[in-house]
C-alpha cells in the first residue's frame, strides 16, 4: 500500500520546480486523496489504517517542506530584486537604511522634496557633429559622474531623460537638510563639469556646460508601473516647476526657487535675486535666484534620517 508513495513524493517535488507554493499544496492534497482512495479500497483490511496514517504523514511532511522551500526561495528572489532596484536609484547609505527599516515603504506617499533638474546646454547642436557611439560614450561618462554626486549627497536618482538628469532629496527618506544637500550637489556638479571638460579638451573632445534648476515642494512619491517594470517616481507640480526653472537657466548657471532658498539660511550662499520669470504652465511668474557657485565647497551633514 506504500508503494505509490515515492511516486507521489516525486510528483510534489517536481511541481515545486515551478516555484508555485499554491501548486505544491494543491498537488500534495491531490496526492493525499489518491493515497487515501488506494488505501481504503485495498482488500488487505488490517493494514489499511497504519498505511493510511504513515502515507499521509510522509506526503504532508513532503508537501509542507517543499512549499516552505519554494516560499523561501521566492522571498529571497524578491529581496534580491528589491535591493537591486534600490541600488539603481538610491545611494548605498539610503538603500541600506531602507533595508534595515521594514517600516519604511516605497508605496505612494505625499511628502516634501527638493527636486534637481540638470540639463546639458546646447546638446542638440553639439550632437549633430558627433557619431552616435561618440554621443553614447560622452553621456555615459557624464552621467556616471553626475550620479555619483547625487549618491554622495544621499539623493535619489529618479531618471535620465535624454541628456537631462532628475534627482530628488526627501523621498523615500527625508532629512532635515534635504534642500541644502540638493544645492550642494548642484554646486559640485558644476565643479566636476569644469574638471571633466579639462580632461575632454586634452583628449580633443568638445567641452560641455550644464544648467541646473531646483525647487522644493510637495509631491506624491512611490512606485509606478507594472509588477514586471516598476519605477520609483515623484509626481506633482513640484517636479514640473523644477524642470521649468532648469530651462530658464543658461549654461553654467544654477537657478533655484523661493521655496528652496528659504531653507538655505545656514549655508551663507551668494544668491542673486532675479526679475520675476514666467514659465510655461504657470499663470504667475516665479521668484527665482541665481546661485553664484564659484568657490563653494562641500556640505558635511550629520542630520538624522526621517522616514517619509
Amino acid at each position: 500500500l506504500l508503494l505509490p508513495i515515492p511516486g507521489f513524493v516525486l510528483t510534489v517535488v517536481l511541481v515545486g520546480l515551478r516555484y508555485s507554493t499554491r501548486a505544491v499544496i494543491y498537488t500534495g492534497l491531490l496526492a493525499l486523496l489518491a493515497h487515501a482512495a488506494l488505501t481504503l479500497t485495498s482488500p488487505t483490511t488490517w493494514v489499511r489504517i497504519p498505511a493510511l496514517v504513515l502515507g499521509a504523514i510522509l506526503l504532508a511532511a513532503t508537501t509542507l517542506c517543499i512549499a516552505y522551500m519554494v516560499a523561501s526561495l521566492k522571498r529571497l528572489h524578491r529581496d534580491s530584486v528589491f535591493k537591486e532596484r534600490l541600488r539603481r536609484f538610491l545611494s548605498p547609505e539610503v538603500a541600506a537604511e531602507i533595508a534595515r527599516a521594514p517600516e519604511v515603504k516605497l508605496g505612494a506617499v505625499e511628502t516634501e522634496v527638493t527636486v534637481l533638474f540638470s540639463d546639458i546646454s546646447g546638446f542638440t547642436a553639439l550632437s549633430e557633429g558627433l557619431a552616435p557611439q561618440e554621443i553614447l560614450d560622452l553621456l555615459n561618462e557624464y552621467f556616471a559622474i553626475m550620479a555619483a554626486i547625487v549618491f554622495r549627497y544621499n539623493g535619489t536618482l529618479e531618471k535620465y531623460i535624454g541628456d537631462a538628469l532628475l534627482a530628488v532629496w526627501g523621498a523615500p527618506l527625508r532629512q532635515a537638510d534635504d534642500a541644502a544637500k540638493a544645492v550642494m550637489a548642484a554646486i559640485e556638479m558644476q565643479h566636476e563639469m569644469e574638471a571633466l571638460n579639462q580632461r575632454w579638451m586634452a583628449q580633443g573632445r568638445p567641452p560641455l556646460a550644464i544648467h541646473v534648476g531646483l525647487h522644493t515642494g510637495r509631491v506624491a512619491a512611490g512606485n509606478i508601473g507594472t509588477e514586471e517594470y516598476l519605477q520609483y517616481a515623484t509626481i506633482g507640480d513640484t517636479t514640473n516647476v523644477a524642470s521649468r526653472i532648469c530651462s530658464s537657466a543658461e549654461a553654467g548657471e544654477i537657478f533655484l526657487s523661493l521655496n528652496t532658498s528659504k531653507q538655505l539660511a545656514d549655508l551663507r550662499l551668494d544668491l542673486e535675486p532675479l526679475a520675476p520669470v514666467r514659465v510655461k504652465g504657470k499663470s504667475e511668474p516665479l521668484e527665482l535666484y541665481r546661485l553664484n557657485w564659484a568657490g563653494k565647497g562641500k556640505l558635511v551633514s550629520s542630520v538624522p534620517v526621517i522616514s517619509s
